[in-house]
């Protein structure tokens, strides 16, 4: 999708948490090279917002706008999907363990019209991951993914409240979960976006493992992977600082969702 200073992308944004915030800035900065590029035409929140945008519900975002950016909690993107695949638009989404906990979603991302688009998130290292997937099924052998963070970006999850995990004692680092992408993100559906576009640039959700280390001492949001190939071995860890707005994300989610219009927009880039 390029886009030139005559005619703006109309970008459609859902969700002004946390992440929707960052967006929000840098697409109405017209010091940000976003700003020639795409504009910021519409936003779907049920908070009040002091944007100059114009509020609407997801079925007029998506009839409205280009390009949706989906900034939402999981329970809420199938909505929004099913609305901008109907509208036949483009989408870039940031929850990707939505598509692993109702398939039905994920069969409804990979048909129809329009493009969904999964950003690396607060990850590092998935350009190499899909390099190898591209080069053929087999050459993948395992992958694996680490997430450590502090007690208080876990403690709400559905895995922990479920089995009782009592967080508030926690005096060393401990490996709470060892499973499946598919089951992490059903598990951890606010921590575990990273595994599930992990496991969708290399070798699927049922294949990819998840570790999920609460740790008492941890100022970042870890996440680390390791990829092992027939011909190559990936090892990659970044640490991002907890958003103060939302413990369980990460600012640098924000900026790939940015790095993605960048790239869509850029007559030269590094994708």
């Amino acid at each position: 999708m390029m886009s030139n200073q005559n005619t703006p992308v109309k970008i459609g944004l859902a969700g002004y948490g946390a992440l929707g915030r960052v967006v929000a800035n840098a697409l109405l900065d017209s010091k940000q090279s976003y700003h020639q590029n795409y504009e910021l035409v519409g936003i779907s929140e049920i908070a009040d917002t002091v944007l100059p945008v114009t509020k609407m519900d997801f079925e007029t975002l998506a009839l409205q706008c280009d390009l949706i950016i989906e900034c939402l909690p999981s329970s809420q993107v199938g909505a929004l999907l099913k609305c901008v695949k109907k509208a036949g638009k483009d989408m870039i989404m940031i929850s990707g363990a939505a598509l692993l906990i109702e398939p039905e979603l994920y069969e409804m991302a990979t048909s129809g019209q329009g493009r969904v688009m999964l950003p690396a998130g607060a990850l590092a290292g998935l350009d190499g991951v899909w390099a190898l997937k591209a080069a053929g099924a087999d050459m993948i052998q395992s992958a694996t993914i680490t997430t450590t963070k502090h007690p208080h970006g876990l403690s709400a999850a559905p895995y922990v409240q479920n089995n009782q995990i009592d967080l508030k004692n926690l005096v060393a680092p401990k490996i709470i979960f060892e499973g499946t992408a598919r089951d992490a993100a059903a598990a951890f559906p606010a921590n575990v976006n990273v595994a599930a576009t992990l496991s969708m640039a290399g070798l699927g959700p049922d294949k990819t493992r998840v570790r999920v280390c609460a740790d008492p001492a941890a100022q970042y949001n870890s996440h680390e992977i390791e990829v092992i190939a027939k011909t190559t071995t990936i090892k990659c860890k970044i640490e991002n600082r907890p958003d103060p707005a939302n413990p369980k994300s990460s600012t640098q989610a924000a900026y790939s969702i940015l790095a993605v219009l960048d790239k869509l927009s850029a007559r030269l880039s590094v994708i």
